[in-house]
């Protein structure tokens, strides 16, 4: 079985994330990484008299969910499913390898939503096979359940060590407004927990 996905720092704190569950348990951490403290600060609706309203564009509407992902490069269409954290503390992700995984975080404001595959699955082919191969500006379109539609498009790829995956990937809400993509690549080591590497996608809106 290619066991191949990624997930939070094992040795992560993570605080005020989403009661969402996943319904299975197949996800993987960065070891040897350093301590990544991720929190959600939830979406506040209360205004002062004396202050003035903040304008900060946001990846995502607080009670905004992706429902499904259009490729265009490939014309291929797939579903999103919410996701929150296992009993470790990592994100989840689903087994089928034709979905794609959303980190929930419904109720919050955040600049960077998350999205995730595997990259194989019981000798199935992922959705994000050769992620990091993709050429920049093909485009992405993300449907929401409320039947919105929006664009993006690919701004790089890089690919990391597992170990050594930079810490902003994972931060929620700091940095410009993103879509992040991500999954396994590398060589597979079956005792070391699947793929040694990871392929990290960022797709800026076009809105």
């Amino acid at each position: 079985m290619f066991v191949i996905f990624f997930a939070f720092m094992s040795s992560s704190t993570l605080q005020n994330t989403p009661a969402s569950k996943t319904s299975q348990d197949v996800s993987y951490s960065f070891k040897g990484s350093s301590s990544t403290k991720i929190s959600l600060q939830a979406a506040d609706t209360n205004e002062t008299k004396s202050s003035k309203p903040k304008e900060k564009k946001t990846i995502i509407n607080p009670d905004g969910m992706p429902v499904s992902a259009t490729f265009h490069k490939t014309s291929t269409t797939v579903n999103i499913k919410s996701v929150g954290l296992d009993k470790k503390g990592r994100m989840g992700t689903v087994e089928d390898p034709k979905t794609l995984s959303w980190y929930n975080t419904k109720g919050h404001n955040v600049q960077n939503l998350l999205l995730s595959s595997h990259r194989d699955w019981n000798g199935e082919l992922g959705i994000l096979y050769g992620l990091e191969s993709w050429e920049t500006n093909q485009q992405l379109t993300l449907t929401f359940q409320d039947g919105e539609q929006k664009p993006y498009r690919l701004a790089d790829v890089k690919v990391y060590h597992k170990d050594n995956v930079p810490k902003d990937v994972m931060k929620l809400q700091e940095g410009d407004p993103r879509v992040t993509v991500i999954t396994c690549t590398g060589d597979f080591h079956p005792n070391d927990g699947g793929y040694d590497k990871r392929a990290i996608a960022i797709f800026e809106p076009m809105y």
